[in-house]
């Protein structure tokens, strides 16, 4: 272990898949998208969720991997999509690895719109937050990220909103909501 930051990150990452018991890295992938059992799904998915939390020199490697795996945010079960999303939530706090690289936002606000789990739903809008609802930027860039997802997605923007202010200070919302009267006064 005391040599190990000296290692290459493909030999490393190898080594962890071989001692996980995969042989090659698709084996990773396949057990995430293994149609047989949702258990497999959950736990596959879990183990990319660990790796990208505990391994930083293996983010160049999920970049290219997590992609394939994409689908599982609409499986047919529950706990896989929830298992889905909690990856992304944990890819969306690394650098190197944009959420939207795994899952296009067309995909995510898809299943913003017609998933029923309102925890599942409120995990998606933390997942986007950032990205339509920026805290840090002016009021006219945050109207504008919100045209933009009611352009994109009706529906998935009504739940948006509707769970946005659990994340939204109080006096952000009234900002927001001020600058919104304010814009259509204009026009």
């Amino acid at each position: 272990t005391c040599h190990y930051p000296w290692l290459p990150s493909s030999i490393l990452f190898s080594r962890l898949c071989w001692s996980l018991g995969f042989c090659r890295v698709g084996c990773v992938v396949d057990l995430a998208v293994d149609a047989s059992s949702s258990q497999v799904r959950l736990e596959g998915l879990k183990g990319f969720k660990h790796i990208t939390n505990t391994c930083v020199r293996s983010h160049l490697y999920m970049k290219k991997i997590l992609p394939k795996i994409r689908d599982n945010l609409h499986d047919i079960k529950e706990t896989v999509r929830h298992a889905m999303v909690d990856l992304l939530t944990a890819v969306s706090n690394v650098k190197m690895i944009k959420y939207w690289d795994i899952c296009p936002i067309e995909q995510i606000l898809a299943r913003l719109e017609v998933e029923k789990s309102d925890v599942i739903c409120r995990k998606i809008t933390d997942v986007l937050f950032n990205s339509y609802f920026p805290i840090g930027e002016d009021e006219y860039t945050k109207i504008r990220r919100c045209i933009i997802l009611i352009q994109q997605n009706q529906a998935a923007a009504r739940k948006f909103y509707n769970l946005a202010p659990k994340l939204i200070p109080i006096h952000h919302q009234v900002k927001f909501m001020l600058a919104i009267l304010v814009a259509l006064k204009k026009n």
